[in-house]
């Protein structure tokens, strides 16, 4: 799902360049060519890619957990020192 949503984004950038490079004017064999790239790109490059793809998302997730974690260390600090405690039960 990530591949075609990648190529959902990109293709319409990549043909907007196009026609704003070309003023307005691309020929059908350039939209082809796009095609043609993306099916070639999901055919050959995506199941040797895909495990690569894997780790590396699945590392950067675990890098912005720890980032995360560390950043809010003061806030977690700062809420649970901030916290007055409950008065006794005697003393209502």
């Amino acid at each position: 799902m990530l591949d075609l949503g990648v190529w959902l984004v990109v293709i319409p950038l990549v043909f907007t360049g196009l026609l704003i490079i070309n003023q307005g004017e691309v020929r059908f064999y350039v939209f082809l060519a796009l095609l043609t790239g993306g099916g070639l790109y999901m055919i050959y490059l995506k199941p040797p890619l895909s495990r690569p793809v894997g780790w590396a998302a699945f590392y950067t997730a675990k890098s912005v957990s720890a980032v995360l974690s560390v950043l809010s260390l003061p806030w977690r600090l700062i809420k649970s020192r901030s916290k007055t405690p409950s008065p006794p039960e005697d003393e209502q």
